[in-house]
C-alpha cells in the first residue's frame, strides 16, 4: 500500500525516506471492498450460519477504518506523538519530518540494521536491543498507541560510540 525511496530533500540535500501511497490506493481498497460485499450477498445463499458470522462486521465502518490507515498525515501525526514520548531519551530515534500530506510523507532516513542483522553481527546487543523495543512497547501502550506497522525493517539498531540506540 506503501512505496519506501531513500532520497535527498530538496532544501539541502539531506538524506531522506520518502513514502507515497500506490497510485490509485483509494479506488483499488473501494474495489476490493466492493467485491467483498458482493461475495458476501452470495454467501447468504450457501451458507446462512457462516453469512450471519460475516454480517457482524459494518463494511462501511472497515472501509473508513483502512483508508484511515493510508493518511500519511496520520503517520506523520503518530511521529510526532512518538517523538515526544522519547524526547528524553537518547537511545531511542524518532524520524524527523520534513514534508507530509495525505498521500506523501518525507522524513529523515536513519541508518541501522534491524534485530535479525543486529544478532548476526554484534551478538553482545541482542538482549538490550530486545530490552529496548519492549521498552519502546511499554511507553507507547502507557500512552495509548502502538506502532501500526511493527515490524523488523521499522526497528532498526546501530552503535554510536559503543551505545546501542534503537
Amino acid at each position: 500500500m506503501i512505496y519506501v525511496y531513500k532520497n535527498y530533500y530538496k532544501d539541502d540535500d539531506k538524506v531522506c525516506a520518502l513514502k507515497t501511497l500506490v497510485p490509485n490506493i483509494d479506488a483499488n481498497i473501494s474495489t476490493s471492498i466492493n467485491n467483498l460485499l458482493f461475495y458476501k450477498k452470495i454467501l447468504y445463499y450457501y451458507n446462512r450460519e457462516v453469512y450471519n458470522l460475516v454480517n457482524i462486521f459494518d463494511m462501511n465502518e472497515y472501509f473508513n477504518f483502512i483508508l484511515k490507515q493510508t493518511d500519511l498525515n496520520k503517520e506523520a501525526e503518530n511521529l510526532n506523538k512518538f517523538k515526544d514520548f522519547f524526547k528524553n531519551t537518547k537511545k531511542i530515534i524518532i524520524p524527523d519530518i520534513f514534508y507530509h500530506e495525505r498521500t506523501k510523507l518525507i522524513m529523515s532516513y536513519e541508518e541501522g540494521v534491524n534485530l535479525i542483522k543486529l544478532k548476526e553481527q554484534h551478538s553482545e546487543y541482542f538482549e538490550e536491543a530486545v530490552y529496548l523495543m519492549l521498552s519502546f512497547t511499554y511507553v507507547c501502550i502507557q500512552n495509548k498507541i502502538l506502532h501500526g506497522d511493527f515490524h523488523f525493517g521499522n526497528f532498526l539498531f546501530r552503535i554510536e560510540n559503543q551505545s546501542l540506540i534503537m
